[in-house]
């Protein structure tokens, strides 16, 4: 069934994270068809129980879906539960990106189009009431717009309150607007007027354009719920009084208050709608009316008003006393009753005419006004001489009042332009140090460790490098008679991209391809993926901590570090340093003069031309070409053959073989060379910790890539989420488990190749192919000897069965 059922569906793109699944597009093979299908998956629950319980309250949502068959409703077409605890639902297809309920669809769509979106939703709850399903979570989250009609989804899927989020019965966590009903905050038991509150939450975004009670779940949103603490819609100005009437009832606090039944809604909806094609709220667009001794306006509240117009209106009837503010603010808040504006309306005298002289400048950024009567005048009648004449703009009014009280033959300035703001040129901001300048680490007590100087700077893969801040446009001016004067904008800069590094799609970010290291080169940003030192590690350089591989040309000086991701390659010598590759192997082509304080350490092999006075700890093999003088090895196979092959004052201990050339020194020295045996118990307990481990940092990986996911949902998109500050956080947390990943799984193939060298009953051995010296210690496991004899040819030494040492091929001088 599940082949079948697989094979069916191509699925594609993930498109968005709904409370009852994770959305992708997918085709139906069978059909030829786009469809929807929702995926919940359960693998990562470890109860058994819980997972049934979850898949029981799949199939019981599923099949109460299956029972809607509705225009306004989403059409379930098929489900499928497979045997790795994947839950699937296939809906029909509609373009869901373009269907999300949002503000700025609603800002342009008329009344009418918001009315019928009304009408439909609730006539789609209404037709479910009728077959005994509820809603249960009417969120924002489950109403789409698709083609001109409304899809509503997730019917019968519970969505429970938790701490600054809803959680869906599938386990789904989500944080639409709050649309709780008050009684549910406290008990959740669903109901009619659950869901009526619920619509009422919906008309109430559809008319007004704000959610009621804010834009997400949290405490201040539920303490407005509890309330009722919400702006009443008929301070919008498109809201009619009868629809806000139907969502005030709706979002009443007691459910017995509310709507008996979404039926009841509907019922005054269509009311509304008759009333509309009885004309009976058509006012043209608005109308002036004296009431009281004073002036009105009643304008119709499904459509707009261009206040442009209607001034121009007043001036050519020569209506002087007017006051706009007031009237765009009636506009505003208007909901087609009559609202006062002030004083009853007059006609100026056309003598004011020939009050004035009129004189503009030359660029036409200041206007003066003689004064030729001395008749003490209105300034409201010098402001309508003024706009009659074309000045619209920047009216100085101290000046107008003072010049109404004015002698005869007064010069005022009365109207000044204002000249464009250039705009602001654009710059870089970068997210590295692009001058790379040496900067030696400082301790809490002012103390600096010159060996610790910030020279490499490490990014990761979509790592933000430079983001460029865009000119702006600057700010346009006008002069006197309210032309637009253009303003100039910035200039622009390019940004600098080099290798391994991309744009963003909205191109104001460089980012990184790749981990490594930045740098700002020849005025180009470029990531390099293998640091490169071409030189010593000494104080130029400063200690070197990278994530991946490392190349150094020259020696690592005394009391430096070296720490890699990867494989470390030093050309020169290593004095006196702290040498560690975390995952991969070190490299030395010359040789380590330890003075007895180097350390060396790989997860893999280490390999060098000679050691002396240090310590080494390797994963796997050791292979040192010439001599180990003085130091301590500790490894799986310990190679020395290809030159000298000499180890001498040393201890070498190994798992499983030791394979050199010369062993000890003519002067006594104290060599050891010790096979130190695998114990089988000892290795199945490492290795169920390194797999238990593994387990659960599988699971948590798994956690922060879910809500990675969801940042980047929420975000809108990759590079928008990169600059979240929990975005990061949660990568940076994902990258430390992958790698601790990568380590792990390592060191288990490690034990696992020991376990398999138990199981194949290979036997551990020393080989000396040339001289052994006496006074060398030999053990492998509990069985030691000390050499008494000199050996000059093939030795080969192994434990028998008795536990004792055996050396074979062995001729003593």
């Amino acid at each position: 069934m599940d082949s079948q059922f697989l094979s069916r569906y191509d699925i594609k793109d993930f498109l968005i994270s709904l409370p009852s699944g994770d959305l992708y597009k997918a085709i139906d093979i069978k059909f030829k068809r786009n469809v929807l299908i929702k995926i919940v998956d359960l693998s990562n629950i470890k109860e058994i129980s819980d997972i049934e319980n979850i898949k029981n309250r799949f199939i019981r949502y599923v099949n109460n879906a299956l029972k809607l068959i509705h225009p306004n409703i989403v059409n379930i077409l098929d489900y499928h539960i497979d045997e790795n605890n994947k839950c699937y639902t296939v809906t029909e297809y509609f373009n869901i990106n373009d269907s999300i309920f949002s503000k700025e669809m609603l800002f342009d769509m008329s009344f009418n189009a918001k009315l019928k979106i009304a009408t439909s939703l609730v006539e789609a709850i209404e037709f479910a009431h009728n077959i005994k399903i509820l809603h249960q979570n009417l969120y924002i989250d489950s109403v789409f717009f698709a083609n001109g009609n409304i899809k509503i989804d997730n019917f019968d899927l519970k969505r429970y309150l938790a701490k600054n989020s809803l959680i869906s019965e599938l386990g789904i966590y989500s944080n639409p607007p709050p649309y709780i009903p008050p009684e549910y905050i406290s008990s959740y038991e669903p109901s009619v007027y659950g869901d009526i509150f619920q619509i009422g939450c919906i008309l109430y975004f559809i008319f007004c354009r704000e959610h009621p009670f804010g834009d997400t779940i949290n405490d201040e949103a539920i303490l407005r719920i509890k309330n009722l603490d919400y702006i009443d819609p008929t301070y919008y100005s498109d809201v009619d009084i009868d629809i806000a009437k139907i969502i005030n009832r709706a979002l009443m606090k007691k459910p017995s208050e509310r709507f008996e039944t979404v039926n009841q809604m509907f019922i005054e909806l269509k009311k509304i709608i008759e009333k509309l094609k009885d004309k009976k709220y058509d006012i043209s667009t608005y109308r002036f009316f004296i009431q009281n001794n004073k002036m009105y306006i009643q304008t119709n509240p499904t459509t707009h008003i261009d206040i442009s117009e209607l001034e121009n209106r007043l001036l050519n009837e020569n209506i002087f006393n007017y006051d706009l503010d007031r009237i765009q603010e009636a506009i505003h808040i208007s909901n087609g009753e009559p609202i006062e504006i002030g004083e009853v309306f007059k006609k100026i005298d056309s003598a004011v005419f020939n009050y004035f002289d009129i004189s503009v400048s030359d660029d036409q950024m200041e206007c003066y006004l003689k004064k030729l009567t001395p008749k003490k005048l209105d300034p409201k009648e010098i402001l309508f001489y003024l706009k009659k004449k074309n000045i619209r703009y920047g009216y100085i009014k101290e000046n107008i009042s003072e010049l109404a009280e004015d002698a005869e033959g007064s010069i005022r300035l009365v109207a000044r332009g204002a000249e464009p703001i250039k705009g602001e040129d654009a710059y870089l901001v970068f997210f590295f140090e692009p001058e790379n300048k040496y900067k030696p680490k400082e301790d809490d007590e002012g103390n600096v460790d010159f060996r610790n100087i910030s020279v490499i700077q490490q990014v990761d893969k979509g790592d933000p490098l430079v983001i460029k801040v865009p000119a702006t446009k600057g700010v346009d001016g006008y002069n006197v008679f309210g032309n637009i004067i253009k303003a100039t904008p910035g200039n622009d800069v390019k940004l600098p991209t080099g290798k391994n590094v991309y744009l963003s799609s909205d191109g104001l970010k460089i980012l990184s391809t790749t981990d490594g290291i930045v740098n700002y080169d020849n005025g180009k940003v470029n990531v390099i993926e293998m640091i490169v030192i071409d030189g010593d590690v000494n104080f130029s350089t400063g200690n070197i901590n990278y994530k991946g591989d490392v190349l150094i040309r020259g020696d690592v000086l005394p009391d430096f570090k070296v720490f890699a991701g990867g494989d470390i390659k030093i050309r020169g010598v290593v004095e006196g340093a702290f040498i560690e590759s975390e995952r991969g192997s070190v490299i030395i082509s010359s040789g380590v003069f330890g003075k007895n304080q180097t350390k060396i350490k790989a997860l893999k092999n280490i390999k060098a031309d000679f050691v002396q006075d240090a310590e080494l700890f390797a994963g796997e093999t050791v292979e040192i070409t010439n001599y180990t003088r003085n130091s301590k090895v500790f490894c799986k196979s310990f190679l020395s053959y290809k030159g000298m092959g000499a180890v001498q004052s040393s201890l070498i201990e190994a798992t499983q073989l030791i394979d050199i050339n010369i062993a000890g020194a003519k002067n006594y020295t104290k060599t050891t060379l010790y096979i130190n045996q695998l114990n089988k118990n000892n290795l199945k307990l490492q290795i169920q910790d390194i797999m238990e481990k593994l387990d659960t940092i599988s699971k948590s990986i798994n956690q922060l890539k879910l809500q990675i996911k969801k940042i980047i949902v929420s975000s809108g998109s990759m590079e928008n989420a990169i600059l979240d500050t929990e975005y990061k956080a949660c990568v940076e947390k994902l990258k430390k488990l992958d790698n601790l990943n990568l380590v792990l799984q390592e060191k288990l193939q490690s034990l696992q190749d020991d376990m398999n060298f138990i199981l194949s009953e290979q036997k551990e051995m020393i080989i000396i192919r040339r001289y052994l010296y006496s006074d060398v210690k030999i053990r492998i496991g509990s069985a030691l000897k000390i050499t008494k004899d000199e050996y000059e040819t093939r030795v080969v030494i192994i434990k028998d069965e008795k536990d004792e040492l055996v050396l074979g091929s062995a001729v003593s001088k």
